[in-house]
């Protein structure tokens, strides 16, 4: 897969990869699209000298930032619209006030983490459009999640990926548990918050 990914990526080059991005993440219908492998192929692309590593993460971060501020404008402007099916299951106007709630409490939260969570990151800005969360905030976290996955991502294939001797024809092998890595350490933080209350209980107690 790899293979057919960088004849695809160097003949689109750094303006495929901002687009690739922007529509994964962006759009509802292009949820499918392989954001991960892209960013953990074009490092490893890289670094062998064939793309800049500065230039494609540039490309892919302001795609990245693109994407969720189109998803955000979408569910902003035909989200409530969908909802408006009282006899509808799912699309029920009370889930847009239990959507309101969850990003209340989990907005920053769930914008960060989806970045790194393939189809949910396609669906959290059209939502979070949809409950017209605050505007600055939404594109604050957008920027710094972008950030964080268009940057962590192809750097661990550019410098890992050599450091360790592996062959970028069996990177495939790997992805899977290099996106698990990424997407579990911004967690910790979190697991040790939600522990921290049951430890003031128990000395209480």
């Amino acid at each position: 897969m790899l293979e057919h990914l960088q004849d695809i990526i160097l003949k689109f080059g750094y303006i495929g990869i901002a687009a690739t991005l922007m529509l994964e993440t962006g759009f509802l219908i292009f949820f499918f699209l392989p954001g991960d492998t892209l960013l953990l192929a074009v490092g490893t692309i890289a670094s062998t000298g064939t793309l800049n590593i500065g230039t494609t993460i540039l490309a892919a971060f302001l795609g990245a930032v693109l994407g969720n501020a189109i998803g955000y404008w979408v569910g902003a402007k035909y989200g409530r619209a969908v909802f408006s099916n009282q006899n509808s299951r799912l699309f029920k106007p009370e889930n847009i006030t239990k959507a309101e709630q969850f990003y209340q409490k989990y907005g920053a939260l769930a914008i960060v983490l989806s970045r790194f969570v393939p189809g949910v990151r396609a669906i959290v800005p059209t939502l979070a459009g949809m409950v017209r969360m605050n505007y600055g905030m939404f594109m604050l976290l957008n920027i710094v999640s972008a950030a964080l996955w268009t940057v962590t991502l192809p750097l661990l294939a550019y410098y890992v990926v050599p450091m360790l001797g592996i062959d970028p024809k069996t990177l495939d092998k790997y992805i899977l548990i290099i996106i698990l890595c990424a997407f579990l350490v911004p967690l910790i933080p979190l697991g040790l918050r939600l522990l921290k209350p049951r430890n003031d209980v128990q000395e209480k107690v």
